[in-house]
């Protein structure tokens, strides 16, 4: 009972980290998840017409929006402010965004969830999380992360959506308004190691070239961060545009 007990619970910042980036834990997740998204892109269309496509989307649904669920408990029962109940960037909004286009098939949300990809690929790459294997928030980062990668692949091969290079339009509006709200409430709360929403504060992860960029000035690394994010949600929407939007 004991074990169960800790499985469920999280470590504290302060602790030593179960989980390293770049440690053979890293690399058979990314791996695992490589693999998963390649299945889901080959054999996903084969699910088209199956009587029970529609009570599995439901439940992979609610899995991803139980996730945020999950986190915000974490928050209460820890007594945590108000502001750490909100997304922490793009990937927060995905989760709930996709878990909703799985269960209300709809196509502005699904297009949202498709770009905040990108965001969900580098948190795979470079997981900020200090769980390892051992416990239950380990599983639920990479599931999390992992669901919004094929979500829109899977509504995409299934049910035969499209997106259209004009709809990073769509993307770019709401991000960079996502963007500027958050920023507002980081400079507000001015605590850049316990609320640091779209990474406006300082880069997630340190000993990398924004980081070296955010030394010399925070202005000069938003300056760059902010466009640099809006080209690679661009691009990577590359292996999905359409030319027509269709439907």
């Amino acid at each position: 009972m004991d074990t169960i007990i800790v499985f469920f619970q999280r470590i504290s910042a302060e602790s030593t980290p179960q989980f390293y980036m770049f440690s053979l834990t890293h690399f058979i997740v990314i791996f695992i998840s490589v693999i998963i998204s390649y299945l889901i892109f080959k054999y996903s269309s084969k699910m088209k017409g199956w009587k029970y496509e529609k009570t599995l989307r439901y439940i992979f649904g609610t899995m991803m929006i139980y996730t945020n669920i999950n986190l915000w408990i974490y928050s209460f029962n820890l007594g945590e402010p108000w502001y750490k109940y909100l997304p922490i960037a793009t990937c927060g909004y995905a989760t709930f965004f996709g878990g909703l286009t799985l269960i209300t098939k709809n196509k502005v949300l699904f297009k949202l969830t498709l770009f905040w990809g990108f965001g969900a690929v580098l948190s795979l790459l470079g997981p900020t999380i200090l769980e390892g294997p051992q416990r239950y928030n380990f599983y639920q980062f990479f599931f999390r992360h992992l669901g919004i990668v094929v979500i829109p692949i899977y509504m995409i091969k299934v049910h035969d959506y499209k997106i259209t290079s004009e709809d990073w339009k769509l993307f770019f509006y709401v991000t960079i308004s996502l963007t500027i709200v958050s920023t507002i409430i980081n400079l507000a709360i001015n605590k850049p190691d316990d609320l640091n929403m779209f990474y406006t504060m300082q880069p997630a992860i340190g000993g990398t070239p924004l980081s070296y960029l955010y030394e010399v000035s925070r202005w000069y690394y938003i300056a760059f961060w902010i466009p640099f994010a809006a080209l690679m949600g661009y691009l990577y929407g590359l292996p999905f545009y359409t030319k027509k939007e269709l439907f």
